[in-house]
């Protein structure tokens, strides 16, 4: 169990900043988080801990990316209130929604524009194969937006591209959030992200596989692995809580 049984709820956030550098946020999809949410989380977390919102799925999953300059705003507005703890954008884009080179062109520019100077890393988790192409990956470096590594068996990406962000996400050895990972493929994360970290990149790697507790367990055999390779203050193991 990796919350003491005594801890109080309110309290976990604090306890997982004393073990990870960064945490996903799967709740700033379903509703955009408000100015006292992010105030407590930060206020829970300390400085140390970064921020990775999934960006609000009115943007994604109801606007399908077209024509959401409002939502955009409303969302990126409120989180600017992260300050130094905002850590990358993941755009986690529907299954249905599938390869329109035009249409993610147009979008991220409108992203872009929205972002203004305040601009955070971005990553983009496709989740149609169709999008894994040598046009989609250089459209993608062009903005330096990092397309997410994932093996969600329904769209399996196991090579990223060349943006200056590198985005994880492991959803379990048999992609459904259940069992640990061996540990030769946590080995061959560790080396990945060594190189990556030599290449001076930023790396965020997030497991999913929350079932029975085995994300912490890989994230921390992987914070393990890493150590002796490259400075670990780096990299950001973290998972959905």
């Amino acid at each position: 169990r990796f919350y003491p049984a005594h801890l109080r709820p309110r309290d976990w956030l604090a306890h997982y900043a004393g073990h990870f550098s960064a945490v996903e946020v799967t709740a700033s999809s379903w509703a955009v988080p408000n100015a006292r949410q992010i105030a407590r989380w930060r206020q829970a977390a300390g400085p140390d801990l970064l921020f990775a919102l999934k960006l609000w799925e009115a943007i994604t999953y109801g606007k399908r990316l077209r024509d959401c300059a409002h939502e955009l705003r409303t969302f990126l507005d409120a989180a600017e209130g992260l300050g130094a703890s905002r850590g990358p954008l993941l755009v986690q884009l529907p299954p249905t929604l599938h390869r329109d080179p035009t249409l993610l062109a147009d979008f991220l520019c409108e992203l872009e524009d929205a972002m203004g100077d305040a601009r955070a890393p971005v990553a983009v988790e496709f989740r149609s194969a169709d999008w894994l192409t040598d046009h989609v990956y250089d459209l993608c470096d062009r903005h330096d937006v990092a397309i997410c590594i994932s093996d969600l068996p329904r769209c399996l990406c196991l090579e990223g591209n060349d943006a200056d962000l590198v985005y994880v996400r492991r959803h379990g050895p048999d992609g459904h959030a259940r069992a640990s990972y061996p540990q030769e493929l946590l080995q061959r994360d560790a080396l990945d992200i060594s190189a990556w970290l030599e290449q001076g990149r930023d790396v965020h790697v997030y497991f999913t596989n929350v079932v029975d507790g085995h994300a912490i367990e890989d994230a921390r055999a992987l914070q393990a692995m890493i150590g002796p390779h490259a400075r670990l203050e780096r990299t950001a193991a973290g998972m959905i809580p």
